[in-house]
């Protein structure tokens, strides 16, 4: 047997690897870039983050203005804010609880801090007392033509980044 024939197959072999890791890597990019970014919950429906803090939507309204104690503040112009008060249970000091707004085509908004200033209720989860469910509001400003066409709220901080996030809705009004 000639020692050309076990190069061939070695050769061979590693093409065929290269291949199969090009392919791989292709369809892990496809999956997580152009599947839902999030499963939307049932309407009031709770959900735990991968911290065990326990979130539940209670409301969400649009508005051009978001008055505080010291202060009216106004949208920039085309732009809207979306309060949304949620409910909160952490199970130890120091809890986050990370949620972003997520809208069609998988747009998502961060929260602003520029109208929270001197509102009553917190829209940090670490200031919250552990086991209590507690309320609180968090805002984000987006753009007036996205109002219409929301998901909810997502939360980020999951432990396993290749699960879709949950993403929360109010519950119906009672």
């Amino acid at each position: 047997m000639s020692r050309r024939g076990p190069r061939a197959w070695l050769g061979l072999w590693i093409v065929l690897m290269l291949c199969a890791t090009y392919i791989a890597g292709w369809v892990f990019y496809a999956t997580m870039h152009q599947t839902a970014v999030g499963v939307q919950l049932p309407p009031g429906v709770s959900a735990v983050t991968g911290d065990g803090v326990e979130i539940r939507i209670l409301a969400m309204h649009q508005s051009r203005e978001v008055s505080g104690e010291y202060a009216t503040k106004s949208a920039s112009p085309g732009a809207t804010f979306i309060i949304t008060t949620f409910e909160a249970t952490v199970p130890e000091p120091e809890s986050f609880c990370h949620m972003e707004l997520l809208g069609r085509d998988g747009k998502k908004w961060e929260y602003t801090t520029k109208a929270s200033v001197g509102r009553p209720a917190s829209f940090s989860c670490h200031e919250f007392a552990p086991g209590v469910p507690t309320r609180g509001e968090i805002m984000f400003e987006i753009p007036q033509t996205e109002a219409d066409h929301l998901m909810g709220i997502r939360l980020t901080f999951e432990t396993d980044r290749l699960y879709r996030s949950k993403v929360l809705r109010p519950g119906e009004p009672r």
